[in-house]
């Protein structure tokens, strides 16, 4: 029986325009295909610029791409969906600061019953008295609370979380993410989670796609390309975090920095920061190869490592 998958993006490409004859485009996200099963965490990791919130916007519905398509459960899906939501990084510019907590999380959703939205706030084990209260009433992990309230309002199936506490505190991080954990279990919702913190990958998702430069480089199972990294620019996020984590059996230091993405180098887009860059490398791009039955890389060199 064939595994269902419950959002998917296929070949989606998002270009930005530098100027408005567009003769000159940020390449954000070129050609990537991704899916998401039912009630699985799907990590997306990679650095700043490497695409992973652009195609997380775009998998929400709140951008759309240029090519390709994303699929609901196998259906065309555009624009905005009650099903698929979305929690933004930072609280203090997703919540509007003149609404009160009521009109936030009610915003999306059809019942807007004062009943309704007190759930929504038990449920993230806040106090339904702070219906009436402002975000500037509240802390930062409380309001983070409210922004997956509102998420949850809506009873969607597939959460899109963009780095949901990377602009928490430390001692509200481990709160917020056992919340999240706990609200999957319960109710058996779908993640993507948007992370550069390999740590947090490691322990709370079932999949990982690594990103770089717009494009995927390598994904499959966590523990499989923790353990078992097949792409030397996972191998370098994974000895340089300092996470308690796996760490690889061919370190790889970090050097350069990410390419333009106005005009991405021929061939393999990270050949210009790679210890084992090849002739090859610079004028053949590599498609995604399977080394296993769910671990795929973009690497002509895989089989070495």
């Amino acid at each position: 029986m064939q595994f269902m998958k419950i959002l998917e993006a296929v070949n989606v490409h998002k270009y930005f325009p530098l100027d408005i004859f567009g003769r000159k485009k940020i390449r954000a996200v070129d050609d990537v295909s991704v899916y998401v099963t039912p009630s699985e965490t799907l990590a997306i990791v990679g650095e700043s610029g490497s695409g992973k919130t652009t195609l997380g916007r775009i998998l929400s519905g709140l951008i759309k791409p240029d090519k390709g398509k994303i699929l609901y459960k196998g259906y065309g899906f555009n624009g905005f969906h009650g099903k698929v939501q979305m929690v933004f990084q930072n609280p203090d510019s997703s919540l509007d600061p003149s609404w009160q907590i009521y009109d936030i999380v009610s915003e999306a959703t059809n019942n807007k019953s004062l009943e309704s939205v007190a759930e929504a706030l038990e449920t993230v084990g806040l106090n339904p008295a702070y219906v009436t209260k402002y975000p500037y009433e509240l802390s930062g992990g409380e309001k983070q609370r409210v922004a997956i309230a509102r998420a949850i309002a809506t009873e969607p199936e597939v959460i899109i979380l963009d780095e949901p506490v990377s602009a928490l505190d430390a001692s509200i991080r481990a709160q917020i993410l056992n919340l999240l954990l706990d609200l999957q279990e319960k109710k058996g919702y779908t993640y993507v989670l948007i992370d550069h913190d390999l740590g947090r990958v490691w322990h709370i998702s079932d999949r990982v796609v690594v990103m770089y430069a717009g494009k995927v480089v390598e994904e499959g199972k966590t523990e499989e390309v923790f353990q078992n990294p097949k792409h030397p620019y996972t191998m370098m996020l994974l000895s340089a975090s300092t996470s308690s984590i796996p760490k690889p059996k061919i370190h790889v230091d970090i050097q350069g920095e990410l390419p333009s993405l106005i005009d991405p180098p021929s061939g393999c887009r990270f050949r210009t920061r790679c210890p084992f860059a090849q002739e090859k490398c610079k004028t053949e791009e590599p498609q995604l190869y399977s080394t296993s039955s769910e671990h795929k890389v973009a690497c002509h060199l895989f089989e070495k490592f």
